[in-house]
């Protein structure tokens, strides 16, 4: 192979790897590409391999010759700017920024006086300088220099990265514009992003610094508890979060994705605590989520236990009040009396008189599954289905090997016209071993829903 395709080969491979974010392996090709190719774009690669590993002095060192160069070398002089960022060396980081845009602009004013089209690897160094701005927290630049050279724009990266100016700016509506103007094969985690800017508008959450980054997907799928201290104080690691949350909550998964959001503000510090108020004052998001939001804060030590809490559910005003429930176990005779008594009501009519014997159960904190069992069902006959469902899924939680719970669930479902969930409930219940009258009820649903 001639130097010239053995040149090329390296190149590409280099390059290849950099995309991938094996950095190291990055690194050892383009230092065998440096050995036989002294060009400033080999160099300039070497330093960004050397810098996204964590070491921009390194890279600095690797630059030393293209910086000191006369010719334009915007790519050499914006990494400068990020690696002097990171070093803080704010002075020489904000000359090399000023630098790489004078030199991006020098090499499209050569480009067009020699009636030559605008090189696409040059297009791409728009991504490095407005990276760099956002570095050094011009996010107002950011946005100038976007919307100055949007013309030359050849990678989706420039429009996330006015996006996160926008964010970070406060100005959440522009960057849901951003965001899912960029959304494309390879880049769908913006739209994560645009649902934390629309409840980021609607105050849900609170604005906090967003890195200039495209964000590592791998770890948000591969995060381990001990992690999440950490990574709950990054931005991007919160977008996805967040995104992931909010994005897939539908009425049948919320008590799913409650448990997520309560690691997200357990490990979020202050502005966890910030985002749990804001789910509570938020109208638009459901019991669950709000529920979990508060239970955080009363194990945080914010709230004591059956404090009140305020919050806004369906549009009003309410005081939420978390107290852990005393589970009775076994038979208790004076509880059994009081759910036969409130059976007798049922069964003459009485549904009104019946709740009221065993609603106080709930305001003592006390969790009699025969009584909760009772009461739901009570409930449902009034079409009280919200507060029969929390009372059928606590149930759930502390009886899980009890199926009449589930069937009661699905048939509250059913009585809700919700399809998906009792389909849910009916695939649970085919795992238990059920009695003949359970397993009958069980297949008169099925012929309801099928």
């Amino acid at each position: 192979m001639d130097t010239t395709r053995r040149i090329q080969s390296l190149r590409a491979e280099g390059l290849r790897r950099l995309n991938r974010g094996e950095f190291e392996r990055a690194e050892k090709v383009f230092k065998k590409l440096v050995r036989i190719d002294s060009s400033p774009i080999s160099r300039n690669n070497l330093a960004m391999s050397r810098f996204q590993q964590g070491d921009p002095a390194g890279a600095l060192r690797i630059l030393k010759s293209n910086l000191e160069a006369g010719a334009p070398n915007p790519f050499a002089h914006a990494l400068a700017a990020q690696a002097l960022a990171v070093l803080g060396q704010g002075k020489d980081a904000e000359e090399h920024l000023n630098r790489a845009v004078s030199d991006f602009e020098i090499g499209v004013r050569i480009m067009m006086s020699e009636g030559l089209p605008i090189a696409e690897p040059w297009c791409e160094y728009t991504v490095l300088i407005e990276r760099a701005a956002g570095d050094l927290g011009h996010h107002h630049l950011v946005l100038d220099l976007y919307h100055k050279w949007k013309e030359y724009h050849v990678n989706p990266e420039n429009q996330f990265l006015a996006g996160v100016a926008s964010f970070n700016l406060g100005q959440f509506s522009k960057a849901v514009f951003f965001w899912k103007g960029s959304v494309q094969p390879g880049w769908e985690f913006v739209s994560l992003y645009a649902i934390v800017a629309e409840a980021a508008e609607l105050g849900i959450v609170k604005r906090f610094p967003v890195e200039y980054r495209v964000p590592d997907m791998r770890a948000i799928r591969g995060y381990e508890i001990n992690d999440l201290g950490e990574l709950a104080q990054k931005g991007w690691f919160r977008m996805l979060a967040l995104g992931i949350v909010f994005g897939d909550v539908d009425a049948g998964e919320e008590r799913q994705f409650a448990d997520k959001i309560k690691s997200v503000i357990r490990y979020g510090g202050d502005w966890g605590q910030d985002l749990a108020r804001g789910i509570l004052l938020a109208d638009g998001v459901g019991k669950e989520l709000k529920m979990a939001a508060a239970e955080v804060l009363i194990n945080l030590g914010i709230y004591e236990e059956g404090e009140p809490i305020k919050a806004i559910l369906n549009g009003k005003k309410v005081r939420l009040v978390i107290q852990t429930p005393r589970i009775i176990e076994g038979r208790d005779e004076a509880l059994e009396e009081l759910v036969g008594k409130a059976r007798s009501l049922r069964d003459a009519g009485k549904i009104d008189e019946a709740i009221e014997e065993l609603q106080p159960l709930i305001a003592e904190a006390i969790c009699y599954p025969p009584a909760m069992l009772t009461l739901a069902n009570l409930l449902r006959m009034k079409d009280r289905l919200d507060e029969a469902e929390d009372l059928l899924t606590m149930l759930v939680d502390i009886t899980p090997d009890q199926p009449v719970v589930l069937l009661n669930l699905a048939g509250l479902y059913l009585q809700r016209g919700d399809i998906d969930r009792v389909k849910q409930c009916v695939e649970q219940l085919e795992c238990y071993e059920l009695t003949d009258e359970i397993n009958d009820m069980s297949r008169l649903i099925k012929k309801q829903i099928d």
